[in-house]
């Protein structure tokens, strides 16, 4: 543990005192951020973290390592890094929060090097990188230009634009303030990887052209994230008071340009298919936005270009060899692909996702919104046509219900796998439910139950604010099920664990608009946290015995 003590305090202080080696200073913006939260903040969160996972020793061990080793430094202050330019130059500036940075330096002097007076309160630091140090109304500075020291700002913190609040660590980089002679390197070389990967190719040929599309469009996203991007944000932050850890990723746009314009589209999106998102279901989908112009005029070729390579793939398939089947599956083809494009075009996106769990049972359902619920019926009916050629093929019952102007079309299929049959039963339900403008899909035991709830809780709901996106997986169904499946006694540990944090159990990733921009963040409740450290603790003991 001194050991790992010792790693941590010489990347941090590594991190403070050569963030990069690369250019002159500037004052003017800032091109990266790099924050910590106070180290009082950041042990009271370890120590939370170490105590949901069930190795509080370990939080205790840290702080008792950690105490002397932070010696002089002020503990209730955030810390960081900030790397600033002039428009064509860059350099960055460390600052750490200090009661007596004399006591600081001596304790980590076999790792920085020997403090040496270098005249006006600097000190050099005499280690592989040499740096220069001054002490400035409680801050310790930290830069390899000692005349980068002379202006100091008087509370460094401001620099940090609020991202030691936000969060316990978190980086934010200034794209829009990236010099451009950096960005147009940066483009160079990934024009350059992207010409190498593609010397291989033949030079004619459907998939070789794909290849190259592919390419180019990577390369232009990457074009306009760095030309279109004003922040970029990564932020990991352990709230002991929600009880979870999550990790952000965020970005906002260059005010006017198309990344803006789509990030506003964003910021008001609302479902017509809410009743995915079931309370006791192990796990829920849900998305919707209105997509741009700008994606769909880009869209729209490629699939059209998708649609006319998959139908000469199928008049090259020697497994067709009757032209009446051939000619059947081409329209089947084109049709699916009409729907799809249609759709696009409408520029709506709106659906989702469940999932069900009980013990010995399962069930799913899917769907969304489609422009023409009358051409998808079609396309299905062409389905069925050519499916009812193939051996085996089961049947279905076309018209078998009608719920909140969905109809169903219902089959049972047969279950081959003897060990699911133990779970779900010698055959489960399949459903198709198709409306006006929409298209729904159901597995499972009692598929059609299911599909009528999230209709009428969708039909509840219609028109609820919600997220862009949106993926909810609660452990406790989970662990449930699978005990349920097989007697392990790792997992009934696990939920155990979980049990005892009812409702706690999730892990989640959400879609979070922000004014300009978006936030992507990935959440982890306690109940997770502490079932994977009862795993792990048995795991490391051993396993769990009889």
């Amino acid at each position: 543990m001194h050991r790992l003590t010792n790693i941590v305090i010489s990347i941090s202080a590594t991190i403070l005192l050569a963030f990069t080696p690369i250019c002159a200073l500037a004052q003017d913006k800032p091109v990266a951020v790099v924050a910590f939260s106070s180290l009082d903040e950041l042990m009271t969160d370890v120590a939370y973290l170490t105590e949901a996972a069930g190795a509080p020793e370990y939080g205790g061990m840290a702080q008792g390592f950690l105490g002397p080793m932070t010696a002089g430094l002020d503990k209730s202050k955030p810390w960081g890094v900030a790397v600033m330019t002039d428009g064509t130059e860059l350099k960055p500036l460390g600052f750490l929060p200090v009661t007596d940075l004399d006591t600081f330096l001596q304790i980590h002097a076999g790792n920085l090097g020997e403090a040496k007076d270098a005249g006006d309160g600097i000190l050099q630091l005499a280690g592989a990188v040499p740096v220069f140090v001054k002490e400035y109304k409680g801050w310790a500075f930290v830069a390899q230009q000692a005349e980068q020291l002379a202006d100091l700002p008087g509370d460094p913190t401001s620099l940090l634009d609020g991202l030691d609040a936000d969060y316990d660590i978190a980086l934010r980089a200034y794209v829009d303030n990236v010099p451009e002679q950096y960005k147009q390197l940066a483009l160079a070389q990934i024009r350059s990887g992207a010409d190498a990967g593609l010397k291989n190719l033949p030079a004619e040929g459907d998939e070789a052209e794909m290849q190259r599309k592919l390419a180019q469009t990577g390369v232009r996203q990457l074009e306009t994230f760095f030309n279109e991007t004003a922040t970029f944000t990564l932020g990991w932050n352990i709230d002991g008071e929600a009880k979870s850890t999550y990790l952000d990723i965020g970005l906002t746009a260059v005010p006017g340009t198309s990344t803006a314009r789509k990030m506003a589209l964003l910021s008001d999106t609302t479902t017509e298919f809410g009743g995915f998102l079931q309370a006791d279901a192990a796990a829920t989908l849900n998305f919707a936005s209105v997509v741009s112009e700008e994606d769909i005029e880009q869209a729209v070729p490629m699939l059209i270009g998708v649609k006319q390579r998959a139908l000469e793939q199928l008049d090259e398939d020697a497994e067709l060899d009757d032209q009446e089947t051939r000619d059947a599956a081409k329209d089947l083809l084109g049709s699916l692909f009409d729907v799809i494009i249609g759709t696009v075009k409408s520029g709506k996106v709106d659906g989702g996702a469940t999932l069900v769990l009980g013990p010995n049972a399962l069930s799913m359902a899917c769907g969304g919104y489609v422009a023409d619920g009358k051409q998808l019926e079609e396309t299905f009916n062409k389905f069925i046509a050519l499916a009812e050629k193939e051996d085996g093929f089961p049947g279905v019952e076309m018209n078998a219900a009608e719920h909140g102007g969905i109809t169903f079309h219902t089959a049972k299929v047969p279950v081959p796998d003897a060990e699911a049959r133990e779970i779900v039963g010698d055959e489960v339900d399949v459903v198709v439910g198709i409306g006006e403008t929409s298209g729904y899909l159901a597995v499972g035991n009692n598929a059609a139950d299911l599909l009528r709830k999230v209709i009428d809780d969708s039909a509840a709901s219609a028109g609820n604010k919600v997220p862009p996106g949106q993926l909810n997986v609660a452990l406790q169904p989970i662990l449930a099920f699978a005990a349920a499946v097989d007697d392990n006694p790792m997992t009934s540990l696990m939920l155990a664990e979980v049990e005892k944090l009812e409702g706690r159990d999730h892990i989640s990733i959400r879609s979070i608009p922000i004014p300009n921009g978006a936030v992507s963040r990935i959440e982890i409740e306690e109940g997770v946290l502490r079932a994977i450290g009862a795993a792990a603790k048995a795991g490391m003991s051993g396993g769990i015995g009889p």
